[in-house]
């Protein structure tokens, strides 16, 4: 088995276990957060939603460690949640695409799931929302979007987070 790391090769002996593959994608994640470019319209509209009083929170698989070291790097993106659920916290026992992290996250808020909207780039989160009683927006990879709406995984599929605050205004 071979895995491909930044265009080299590299041998692995034996079998990985479902461990090592995640302390590999989070190390990954921490070596490569400054080639990850912001969403385009995330701070304007997370700027504009703190504004009119509405209470952020971000639900996200990346473990704990990955999160702290983005915060670091992203203090401006971090400084609208006010609660933050990461894959590894002790209450999440089942990760996307079940409703637990999300659930999790509303309940930190103090606001129903009813009253919720998930912002998600991946079909197993938008699921998540979805199970979790949330209105989803998806923001998929351009390439994914069509897909994203015969799926029906979403209740609003748009290409960025600036066409969303078009929506909203």
């Amino acid at each position: 088995y071979q895995r491909r790391v930044h265009g080299e090769y590299h041998n692995l002996e034996g079998k990985l276990t479902g461990e090592e593959v995640v302390q590999q994608w989070n190390q990954y994640m921490i070596i490569n957060d400054e080639k990850c470019d912001i969403m385009e319209g995330a701070l304007d509209l997370l700027s504009y939603l703190k504004s009119k009083g509405v209470r952020l929170g971000l639900c996200t698989s990346t473990h704990r460690h990955v999160v702290e070291h983005k915060m670091k790097t992203r203090q401006q993106l971090f400084s609208f949640f006010e609660v933050i659920v990461t894959g590894d916290d002790p209450e999440v026992y089942k990760g996307k695409p079940h409703p637990d992290i999300y659930l999790i996250g509303s309940r930190r808020l103090g606001v129903d799931p009813s009253n919720c909207v998930v912002f998600e780039d991946a079909e197993s989160g938008c699921m998540s929302g979805r199970s979790a009683g949330m209105k989803v927006v998806a923001i998929p990879d351009p390439r994914l979007a069509e897909a994203f709406k015969q799926h029906n995984v979403a209740d609003i599929v748009i290409t960025s987070l600036a066409e969303y605050r078009q929506l909203i205004l």
